[in-house]
């Protein structure tokens, strides 16, 4: 990979992988760091990797240095122990994408991390498989439990 297609991938690549990253840690700065060091594995490995393969490359990297800072901050962007009715009442009245983000807070990592790649990235579930690792079967499953989880607060959110 060339300095040329190095730039080119990583701009046409940087507002997706941010996003993705900000909405699996919940902090702009934290994702924004994930980014970068991801970038700066990508230009270490560039010799290496080929340009078709550079975006899968830089998900797969950031998905694994989010993994990495979630176990070492112990932060896990989940709500065990608060209901749906718990949440409503104490975050009050909200837009679609207000409501949508507080369904994202109640799902486990897992669940939240596909969500985020197949619906938001467009990510195939082959893609996903070699992002993060899990059979193309879990891949289904847990984005089949995110999906309902989601319909019922949602459902809850409208109806409250």
């Amino acid at each position: 990979m060339t300095k040329k297609e190095y730039i080119h991938i990583t701009n046409a690549v940087s507002s997706k992988l941010y996003s993705y990253l900000k909405n699996c840690v919940g902090d702009a700065d934290v994702a924004q760091d994930l980014v970068q060091d991801s970038y700066e594995k990508l230009w270490e490995n560039r010799r290496q990797l080929k340009v078709e393969q550079a975006e899968k490359w830089l998900f797969t990297t950031g998905y694994r240095a989010m993994l990495h800072w979630i176990r070492k901050n112990k932060r896990v962007n989940r709500l065990d122990n608060e209901t749906t009715e718990e949440l409503v009442e104490r975050e009050g009245h909200h837009d679609l994408k207000e409501w949508i983000d507080l369904g994202l807070k109640s799902l486990t990592i897992e669940q939240k991390q596909i969500i985020l790649l197949r619906d938001m990235q467009g990510h195939s579930y082959q893609e996903i498989e070699e992002i993060t690792g899990l059979k193309e079967s879990q891949v289904k499953v847990y984005l089949f439990r995110a999906r309902k989880k989601l319909k019922s607060i949602l459902t809850h959110l409208d109806q409250a």
